[in-house]
């Protein structure tokens, strides 16, 4: 039973990307919406910032000495006040900060039997994994997920408690574009309706790769390695397939502001040399974690049962 003081505890997968279930080391991230059929898990990256074009300041030297005196007299609002008005009179139009936009969507597709019941999504804070259960009348299956902080990687694992009954597929997405498009696992250019990126997916035996390339230049990307214990797995259109298996792993890698040429294949070769076992990458990631979640305790009063979802304590405070 998890500890309930230090995991959050959802009865019901999410929605949104507010209430979908955080992983992460401080440069990379995934939101884990904890979907049985269809997971959704949006990759993130702290770089990953849509540039905009360099704006052309005009020349407002003259007004320096005024700009210099309200400084000095300790008048910085005014200061900043002045600045503009004088760049607004030449015309010019803040072009904004950059937009972040998210590296990608990992997704998992999952093949179930009959209705599904007992399900859980938590995270454990002391740890940092996610991890999704659910039964259906094949069995009790699970999927655990944590950003190492050892080897800056997103590992999930996917496994049951009746071997030969892990059927789906895995692959990696242009965030927001769940159904796939023409052009994805070919190696092939691919736009998203209203964005400034091109992107372009390939398959390459084990590896799914992901590049965005931005209009004004500049790439990022992901590459992921799926290892499929027991039955058989093969490559359909953009995705990754398996059937009849008894375990499923899969290690991602992000990169930003990089050129794809290059850091696709040092992100292969980073993932070829890290074990293949989930319990020698938590270890590792752990060791780094826990001491860093521990640094601090904070006690709070509790009124709800200890088993208590996220959603009942949330209806719970609704009700005053």
């Amino acid at each position: 039973m998890a500890n309930r003081q230090t995991t959050m505890i959802m009865w019901e997968p999410a929605s949104r990307w507010q209430d979908a279930l955080p992983c992460g080391n401080g440069t990379i991230g995934a939101l884990v919406y904890g979907r049985i059929h269809e997971e959704l898990v949006v990759l993130n990256h702290d770089a990953l910032f849509s540039p905009l074009p360099k704006p052309v300041l005009p020349d407002v030297s003259e007004h320096l000495p005024q700009l210099r005196a309200l400084l000095a007299a300790g008048r910085y609002k005014e200061a900043t006040g002045f600045l503009n008005e004088q760049l607004s009179a030449r015309g010019f139009v803040f072009p904004g900060i950059a937009p972040y936009h998210p590296a990608g969507d990992l997704v998992i597709g999952t093949t179930t039997a009959g209705p599904f019941k007992k399900y859980r999504r938590t995270l454990d804070f002391t740890t940092g994994v996610a991890d999704i259960r659910w039964m259906d009348d094949w069995g009790a299956y699970t999927r655990d997920y944590f950003v190492s902080r050892a080897d800056d990687v997103l590992v999930v694992r996917m496994q049951t408690d009746n071997p030969g009954k892990l059927n789906g597929y895995v692959t990696i997405r242009p965030h927001l574009l769940h159904r796939g498009a023409d052009g994805l696992g070919r190696d092939s250019e691919v736009s998203v309706p209203n964005v400034p990126i091109t992107f372009r997916s390939s398959i390459d035996g084990a590896y799914l790769r992901l590049r965005g390339c931005y209009a004004n230049g500049g790439e990022f990307g992901a590459v992921a390695k799926v290892f499929v214990t027991g039955g058989t797995h093969n490559v359909a259109g953009d995705k990754i397939s398996f059937s009849d298996a008894d375990n499923v792993l899969v290690m991602v890698k992000l990169f930003a502001n990089d050129a794809a040429e290059t850091a696709i294949p040092r992100l292969m070769k980073e993932l070829d040399a890290l074990p293949s076992s989930f319990e020698t990458l938590l270890a590792r990631h752990t060791a780094l974690h826990r001491p860093l979640f521990n640094r601090l305790q904070l006690a709070l009063p509790v009124d709800s049962s200890p088993h208590s979802s996220n959603e009942e304590l949330l209806m719970q405070a609704y009700d005053g």
